[in-house]
């Protein structure tokens, strides 16, 4: 929300709502989200996989630029 209302910047925050998309449907979850059987991730395992599936996003952003 930070990224688009409040430092106006629209496609920054597409990308990053599509980076977490892209880390849950892999089955990224924090123990707070997490199924029963589910690998348990910390908060910052959490955020690299946010992070990596960020750089993959932004990348493929950049090539149909």
């Amino acid at each position: 929300m930070m990224l688009r209302l409040t430092l106006n910047r629209p496609d920054d925050a597409d990308l990053l709502e599509e980076a977490v998309q892209t880390a849950l449907a892999a089955g990224a979850r924090t123990a707070d989200i997490a199924g029963p059987d589910a690998k348990k991730l910390s908060t910052a395992e959490m955020g690299d996989a946010v992070l990596g599936a960020l750089e993959m996003v932004a990348g493929r952003a950049r090539e149909h630029a």
